[in-house]
């Protein structure tokens, strides 16, 4: 850790308790860097600003990119690297004017998404793909997504940075604490997620999260309840009582893994999600947590804990105990030392 404790970080992005790069600022705070935060957005739950937001695409995005230039142009002395989270707004010519005030700064972007989705590509007004290679060092979360990668763009700084947790928010609230059999998820509900559950019968399913009630036709013949998006303190005390707590990865988390990967067993909580192949790695099935394909394998598994749930605590613990490790204080460490193999600078 000593050797990170000079340097300077800047985290740019949305500055929410709960966002990826809100779990990163507290993890390089952690390990003893001097890290600082730059609020580029602004998260908002306002209908209309939304909209307006969304119309005016294009001059939002102007903004916050003068926004950043500007900040960079008067603060560029004051770090050493800059991190940018998903930037789907930036531009080759805003990245190359903000490296032009200081060439010792190393820019970053974790990309928490897949930069082939063609929403980026759209949204930004410029192609995402044709950006990455003006960061000094491209970080995506998925082995196919940086196999895909590997294949199109001639570009040597591209680094493997899985999800984790943050311990912060991510652990168990109560020790020995006797289950409701609740089965839970917690997420935003899209079409995907929510046709996977009208096809679930006769099993009590607790979904917290956005979009619910897009969805509430879909699902008013089976017994799936809806609440609203819970985090912190609440997230923990419904998981704790929670018998299994369900994950089921989108397309673009295909064979790969997503953020409740990490979290459901950080919390302590038995997870049942889709079978995938990272995954399995990590926390091998039946061992460490349990997995599915088909809407009749999961419902013949959530039969069988909801009948067996003793059973299942040794999964539960294990699942507890290998995921401990994958703290994003202990991903910040891994990515200060992938990128001090290529610069040298620590």
């Amino acid at each position: 850790m000593k050797q990170f404790n000079k340097k300077r970080i800047l985290i740019i992005g949305a500055k929410e308790k709960t966002s990826l790069e809100m779990m990163y600022y507290r993890a390089f705070k952690k390990i003893g860097v001097n890290t600082s935060f730059l609020q580029i957005e602004k998260k908002t739950n306002n209908y209309f600003l939304s909209k307006i937001k969304k119309i005016f695409k294009f001059l939002y995005f102007f903004y916050l990119r003068i926004k950043l230039i500007n900040f960079m142009k008067k603060n560029y002395e004051s770090f050493d690297i800059a991190i940018v989270f998903k930037g789907i707004y930036l531009d080759s010519d805003t990245l190359v004017k903000c490296k032009n005030f200081s060439k010792k700064i190393i820019w970053i972007n974790i990309f928490p998404d897949d930069p082939f989705n063609p929403q980026f590509i759209k949204d930004s007004n410029y192609n995402l793909l044709n950006t990455i290679k003006y960061y000094d060092f491209f970080c995506i979360w998925s082995h196919r997504i940086l196999k895909k990668l590997k294949n199109i763009i001639k570009y040597d700084k591209l680094i493997y940075l899985p999800f984790g947790y943050d311990p912060f928010i991510h652990f168990s609230s109560r020790k020995n604490f006797k289950h409701k059999n609740l089965i839970t998820f917690f997420g935003t509900l899209d079409f995907h997620r929510a046709k996977f559950f009208s096809k679930v019968k006769n099993i009590d399913i607790r979904v917290y999260g956005n979009n619910s009630y897009k969805y509430k036709k879909l699902l008013k013949n089976n017994k799936v309840k809806f609440y609203p998006e819970i985090q912190g303190a609440k997230m923990r005390n419904i998981m704790s009582k929670s018998l299994v707590s369900i994950n089921i990865l989108r397309k673009q988390n295909k064979n790969s893994h997503n953020m409740k990967t990490f979290e459901i067993p950080a919390m302590n909580c038995l997870m049942l999600t889709t079978r995938s192949a990272e995954q399995n790695i990590l926390l091998p099935e039946d061992k460490a947590c349990l997995m599915y394909s088909t809407v009749k394998e999961f419902n013949k598994k959530l039969n069988y804990i909801t009948n067996n749930p003793n059973k299942l605590l040794k999964i539960k613990s294990l699942g507890h105990k290998i995921i401990k490790k994958y703290s994003y204080s202990y991903r910040a460490t891994k990515l200060l030392n992938e990128i001090n193999k290529f610069t040298n600078k620590f």
